[in-house]
């Protein structure tokens, strides 16, 4: 207690370089050092008076020259301008609906989540963003500070300030904890439907088991000479592909290097999964891109994921939950012979007590059919596992290369952009955060391999 009480109140503050330098990190700018003493200093009247004159204060020590070159915001990797392509007349429309002081008689919390629902509807609008900005600064909440700037950064328009908060760390930026299953549920997409998704979870790992007996001729087969163990490798893949696996909750599946495969990834069917990383993942995308690009791989393995993402059609779908419906009451008749052949694999691959209880479930299932769409969740399935990668990876830039890319599961790309966009700013990704920067995290993987 005594130290403590020594390093806060009497012990000369250290240089924010000198702490950079000792803990192996790139040099700072120079002036960086005065400007944080002023921000640390334990002389109240010496601060900045507020976070407008600090920022201030930061911009030109960010744009200084350094070593022949010019530091500039500018020239963050968050700056993509491609989205302004998706909707621009969205973009340039004004809204004075979304004026931060509209309502001077609600309080500052429900201003902030009225303009939080009208980002999240509106992600493409930046007059909704620059509103929930100003609303979530004048709050003081810092994590909704950055996510709005970044969204701007990302369409193109943002000012220099707006430019600052997306390129600096703070509020929960570094929200880190495992996603366990409060926060599954929260990640889910509102769509995905609980009672089809509590059948699917019954069976996916028998259609995994099932799958795993009669593998597609053409289909990649893993090569035992170059599986490798994710907890001892050096291979920098290995250890991401681990840590994902980790805050995703999931059976780790073997795993298998193989840089001549064409895929990014191959799933190998069976219990447990195996995965094959291919060539794209070695040399072919950004490594910033990386993360995102297992973590929604890996999402769409969860049980409840897995059946609808790989049957892949609301028709293909129905007709296997008819089938197994009628084949856990003992009639099968009337099913086509394709159909029937798959229920009864299904069926046979399944251990003691998940047949009682795929009974049960698709009872449950069929007694809700009315309000049951298929087609809406498979599309949920597949914003699910992209939530929960955009989660995990922290990264809206990367997710957005990446679904723009396509293809998506019944999804346009842009739909699915907009998609993430929305909740890249929703209360519920906020409570996310919160709730993940307070959980322990599995520890994160290194740049060795």
């Amino acid at each position: 207690m005594f130290a403590i009480l020594s390093e806060t109140v009497t012990q000369p503050i250290e240089p924010a370089s000198a702490r950079a330098a000792r803990k192996g990190l790139s040099p700072l700018p120079r002036g960086f050092d005065d400007w944080f003493a002023r921000c640390v200093t334990r002389n109240p009247g010496r601060r900045y008076q507020d976070a407008d004159a600090a920022f201030s204060a930061l911009r030109p020590v960010l744009r200084h020259r350094r070593s022949g070159r010019v530091t500039t915001l500018a020239a963050t990797p968050l700056e993509l301008g491609f989205l302004p392509s998706l909707e621009r007349d969205v973009w340039l429309e004004p809204e004075p609906d979304c004026d931060p002081e509209h309502n001077h008689l609600a309080s500052p919390g429900d201003e902030l989540a009225r303009h939080q629902a009208h980002a999240e509807a509106n992600p493409l609008s930046i007059a909704s963003c620059r509103a929930l900005l100003s609303l979530a600064r004048r709050t003081g909440d810092l994590d909704l500070t950055w996510r709005a700037a970044t969204l701007l950064v990302l369409g193109g328009c943002a000012n220099d300030q707006e430019r600052l908060f997306a390129s600096t760390p703070i509020g929960l930026a570094a929200s880190t904890g495992p996603l366990d299953d409060r926060l599954w549920r929260e990640v889910a997409h509102p769509r995905l439907d609980s009672y089809v998704a509590s059948a699917m979870a019954v069976i996916g790992p028998a259609l995994a088991r099932a799958t795993a007996m009669s593998p597609r001729a053409d289909a990649p087969r893993p090569d035992p000479s170059l599986r490798v163990d994710p907890s001892t490798s050096e291979s920098q893949l290995a250890r991401a592909f681990r840590h994902t696996v980790q805050l995703l909750g999931i059976q780790e599946p073997r795993l298998y290097l193989q840089p001549l495969v064409s895929a990014p990834i191959v799933a190998v069917h069976g219990d447990p999964m195996a995965c094959i990383i291919g060539k794209p993942l070695h040399v072919r995308h950004p490594q910033a891109e990386v993360p995102f690009i297992l973590a929604k791989y890996l999402a769409g393995l969860r049980p409840e994921l897995y059946v609808p993402l790989f049957i892949g059609s609301a028709s293909g779908l129905g007709t296997l939950i008819s089938a197994l419906s009628r084949l856990s009451t003992g009639v099968l008749s009337g099913a086509e012979p394709l159909v029937a052949t798959v229920a009864r694999s299904i069926r046979d691959a399944m251990r003691p007590g998940e047949l009682s209880l795929l009974k049960s479930t698709l009872a449950t299932l069929k007694q809700h059919r009315d309000t049951v769409d298929l087609a809406g969740f498979i599309r949920a399935a597949e914003l699910t596992a992209s939530r929960a990668a955009l989660v995990l990876s922290g990264d809206l830039g990367g997710a957005c290369r990446t679904v723009l890319r396509g293809p998506a599961r019944g999804l346009p790309a842009e739909e699915h952009a907009k998609e993430l966009l929305s909740f890249w700013v929703s209360d519920t990704h906020g409570r996310i955060r919160a709730l993940r920067a307070n959980s322990p995290s599995p520890i994160a993987p290194t740049s060795r391999g």
